[in-house]
């Protein structure tokens, strides 16, 4: 008799914390290039507030330009790293046309000022890509398993077309049906079909350890999409075989 291992799909499927979330999605490439950008801003800015004699008769406004890239770019924790040297480099710049009184009173006003203007800005990207990365999580989710769906499945095949690598391993696909699944549903409820899926699920993971990914094809469905030899693909279909004619205990 099979036992149903709880799992915590989560790990692998589910949403992060929303922690992880305070970054914006943006490609490693772009963010390097970012960084270049803001570093410049950061020494345009210095330069055009020296020559023009300080904050008075510059633009201190332009020390504002790498805090809001940084706020784009890398989101909420973008904002402190950015902010406190813009502070600095703006107070040391006023300094040298006054007493060293606008230490004590300037330093803490523009550090709180581009630590606001710089939240005003992630935050809104923050709660964007929050939202934007759960609708995708749902697009691809089964909602009442939480397994990957058709859609995660028909993007990893697009990934194994397009990669010239894996059309040249051996590349399986199996699509399994659940005859009884709509009377199970009806009998014990669709919270017990859900945790029978489930279950079978992990036993498809478990089988094919890592050669595999299994997908909640559809209601009475699932896709187990492998990697494989010839000599070992009688033998992994007994195995499949061999999990659908073992009972569950719920």
């Amino acid at each position: 008799m099979g036992y149903i291992k709880k799992r915590t799909l989560g790990g692998s499927y589910g949403l992060p914390s929303i922690f992880n979330h305070w970054i914006p999605d943006i490609s490693p490439r772009i963010r390097r290039l970012g960084l270049a950008v803001i570093l410049l801003s950061y020494l345009a800015a210095s330069t055009h507030l020296y020559l023009a004699g300080g904050v008075r008769l510059g633009y201190p406004s332009l020390m504002m330009v790498p805090v809001l890239l940084a706020s784009l770019l890398f989101g909420v924790p973008g904002v402190l790293p950015s902010a406190l040297p813009a502070a600095l480099l703006i107070t040391a710049l006023g300094s040298q046309f006054s007493d060293g009184a606008v230490w004590v009173t300037e330093l803490p006003f523009r550090s709180l000022l581009y630590v606001l203007i710089g939240m005003m800005v992630a935050i809104p990207i923050h709660i964007y890509a929050f939202y934007s990365r759960k609708l995708n999580y749902v697009m691809r989710h089964d909602p009442g398993t939480g397994l990957p769906g058709r859609r995660a499945l028909f993007e990893t095949l697009d990934q194994v077309f397009k990669s010239p690598l894996q059309l040249k391993t051996k590349n399986g696909l199996a699509v399994i049906s659940i005859n009884n699944i709509h009377d199970i549903s009806h009998t014990f409820g669709y919270e017990a079909a859900d945790t029978l899926i489930a279950a079978l699920w992990e036993q498809l993971i478990d089988a094919f350890e890592s050669h595999a990914t299994v997908y909640h094809y559809n209601r009475d469905c699932l896709a187990v999409l492998f990697f494989s030899s010839d000599e070992n693909l009688t033998k992994q279909t007994r195995t499949v075989e061999c999990i659908f004619e073992r009972s569950i205990i719920y």
